[in-house]
Formats: structure tokens, sequence, C-alpha cells
């Protein structure tokens, strides 16, 4: 009886009609995409005939905590990238060359040419982008702009015109302005680095991959000059470098502030939050000079050894960045409308439907062609984020620019000198 109940176990087990384990891929990624993941993946799901098993991952020391997916997981596929951090994983070996994939480069190369940097590493396709959002651009509170008599041909046409302006109100009004100065790396240390970008400088050059700030003058000076200004005119409320960022939020959403400097996503979000339909909220124009800088999530893949493994995990990555048919730009019609995150292609974000949304999402409609001219002009930081060492620096640089606005006998050229003494040596660390 026993063995005839383990051959009869065996031909259920082994039956042509018994079903088969679903193939799963372990995707690891931010916990905010996470919350909408399972509802996004439904139909590649489907197509695939795939689990798509989804790990959320707090953005608080958020690179740490990949790095630590890869060392103690054996299920990660995919990984959620911020683009400052490719480099330093591809370098590391932990994700995939994918330029062998004749599709992922057709999708690589539909990207908009400024973010290209952020998919590439040494020439190597590293992997594709999600969202992107445009951080620190100033936007204007245009009740409380009338009030004081203003109007859209006051708008400030460039930083050095937008502090002058500040300066200007802060003669009779105070804590007026929010910028983007949360204490966090894509606080502060980015407000900085797009600035002295907008202004037609860099921070870290591109090609030497050295300080490319001179401390007597230039774009990372001027930046340092208006900053002080600004901070020591009473516009700006101090604790501003004391919040995260979703106390930056918490802070913008409950005070009202004539101007901010903001994240797209969140911009896109605000005007449909409770409490705060009423603002009318819009973006300064680009005249001459660019607005902020992109940035964007990629993912990426891990070094999947197993050959069938691989080309599901490819074919994922497409099918999830840019899709094909009916699902075409699908995730980047849901990201857009869900979380305000920004295409990566511009035939989407250009296009009917993507404008549409935003236009949904604004308080005046008519600033929908703004957002996407300030988005498609923005530079993105290639000189600092390609570095190996830009988690490291950005930490240092974000001490070195709290310590600069505490202390006012702090000269802007000892701050430089000090920030180039500082990459200097996280450069010989790092070999060079």
């Amino acid at each position: 009886m026993k063995l005839l109940h383990v051959l009869s176990l065996g031909l259920i087990l082994f039956a042509p009609n018994s079903a088969a384990a679903e193939p799963s891929i372990g995707v690891h990624g931010w916990r905010n995409v996470g919350d909408l993941f399972s509802d996004a993946v439904l139909e590649i799901e489907k197509a695939m005939g795939v689990d798509l098993q989804y790990s959320k991952l707090s953005r608080l020391h958020y690179s740490a905590s990949l790095e630590e997916s890869f060392i103690y997981n054996d299920d990660v596929d995919v990984v959620g990238l911020m683009a400052s951090s490719t480099s330093r994983f591809a370098e590391a070996g932990w994700v995939r060359d994918l330029s062998e994939n004749g599709r992922i480069v057709y999708a690589a190369n539909q990207h908009y040419n400024h973010l290209k940097n952020a998919i590439y590493h040494k020439g190597k396709i590293v992997g594709l982008g999600i969202g992107a959002s445009l951080y620190n651009f100033p936007v204007v509170d245009l009740d409380s702009y009338n009030d004081l008599g203003l109007g859209e041909k006051d708008f400030p046409q460039d930083w050095d015109a937008f502090y002058d302006q500040v300066l200007e109100l802060s003669e009779t009004n105070s804590s007026f302005y929010l910028p983007l100065w949360y204490d966090g790396n894509l606080g502060l240390p980015v407000s900085f680095i797009s600035e002295v970008l907008n202004r037609g400088g860099h921070v870290i050059d591109p090609l030497t991959r050295q300080s490319a700030m001179t401390a007597d003058s230039g774009p990372a000076y001027d930046t340092l000059i208006d900053w002080r200004r600004a901070w020591q005119s009473g516009a700006i409320p101090v604790s501003v470098i004391e919040k995260d960022q979703f106390q930056f939020y918490r802070k913008f959403s409950s005070e009202r502030y004539l101007f901010a400097t903001l994240i797209s996503d969140f911009f896109l979000r605000v005007n449909q939050a409770e409490g705060l339909g009423m603002r009318r909220l819009s973006p300064l124009p680009r005249f001459k000079q660019s607005w902020g800088a992109a940035l964007l999530g990629v993912f990426s893949m891990s070094t999947v050894n197993d050959p069938e493994q691989q080309a599901l995990v490819e074919d994922f990555l497409y099918q999830y960045s840019l899709g094909m048919g009916a699902n075409r730009y699908a995730i980047a019609e849901y990201y857009l409308d869900r979380l305000g995150f920004l295409s990566v292609y511009p035939e989407f974000l250009e296009g009917p439907v993507a404008r549409n949304i935003i236009r949904k999402k604004l308080a005046r409609p008519s600033d929908e062609a703004v957002l996407i001219d300030l988005f498609k002009t923005a530079p993105y930081p290639v000189g600092e984020f390609q570095v190996l060492w830009y988690e490291e620096f950005s930490n240092v640089l974000r001490e070195e620019l709290i310590a600069f606005l505490d202390n006012p006998e702090l000269r802007p050229s000892d701050v430089i000198n000090k920030i180039n003494r500082d990459i200097l040596e996280i450069r010989i660390k790092y070999g060079y």
C-alpha cells in the first residue's frame, strides 16, 4: 500500500496537466512607489505570466538599505536606484550591463537626451528611467503676490533677480520664502548644486571629476552670496534646515508662503490636497536661465546568473519602463496621475494624455506648458552624480552649507575653500 501511495503521488506531481509554479521577480524599491506597485503592474503580470514581489524600502538611508538587500537577500532581481547611485552600484558590480538587449537599447534611446547620463555608466546601459522630477524650482503664491501689488510682469527672470526681489520684500515682510533646504541629501545639497548649474557652473567638473568651484567669484560664490543675503534678511524661516523632507512638506502645507522652491511631484499633488485647493500656486516661467535640476529614478537589474531568469527580468524592465502596444507608457501614465512623476519619455510627456493630466493638477492649467518647459531645460547634475563618491560628498556638502548659514562670520570664500579640500580628501580615499 505504501508503494502504491508513493507511485500515485508521483503521477499527480508530474502529470502533464498539473499547474507549474508561476515564475517570480523580486523587486526592491521605494516605499511610496511600492504602495501603488501591485495595481500598476497587474497587466504586466498577466501578459508575462509572472508574479512580481515588491519589497518596500524606507527612504531614510535608502542606498544603505539597498546594499543590505544585495548582501543578505537572494531574491533581488530588480532594484530602484536614485540616479546619483547608478554609477556606484554599477562600479561595484551589483547591476547588470543591459547594452546587449536590443529592446532595452531602443527604450534607452527614447529617453530625454539630458536624462540619458543617468542610465549609462562608462558607455553601458545600467537601467531604464521610471519617473522623474524637477527639483528646486521657484513657485509663487499668486494671490499673495497680487496682494503686494505685483503681477506676472514682475516675475524675476533668474536667480539674481529672484533674490533681489526677496530682499526688497523682506523690508516689510518676514518668513515668506520657504526654500528647498531641508536636512537631507536631496534637500540642501541638491538645492545648492542646481542653483550653481542654473548659473552656468558646476560643483564637480564632469570631465576631470575635480572641483569646478573657485573661491572668489563664479556661480558657486554668487549662490552663497545670495543665500547669505536672503538668510540674514529674515525672509526665510530658520527652522527649514532642521526639517526632514516630510516635515518640510508639512510646513509648506500648513503655512502660507509667498515663495517656495519645490519638487515637481509634490507640486503636482499639493494643489489637490485638502485645505490647499484655494491656493493659486504657479511656477516661475523660464526666460534665459534654467530653474532647478532634473532628477530621476532608475530601475536596474541585478547580476542574475540564470539565463531564463535574466531574459524574464529584462523583459519586465522593458515592459515597466516603456511598454508595448496598448500598454506603451501605461506605467508612465499611472505614476504621473497617482504620484505626479514626470515621464522620462518626451513622446509621452509632451503628448495630449500627459498634458491633460498635468493641467488637471495645476491651479492654472496654462502652467502645464511652463512646467514641461522647465523640466525639459533643467540640467541633470552629470558631474556631481556620476562620481562614485557622490553620497559621501553630499553629506559633507550639507554639513558645510549648514555651517555657513549658522555662522555669519564664515565668508563664501572660506566655505568654498573648505569644500574643495573636502573633495580632495574624498578623492584621495577613493584612490584618485
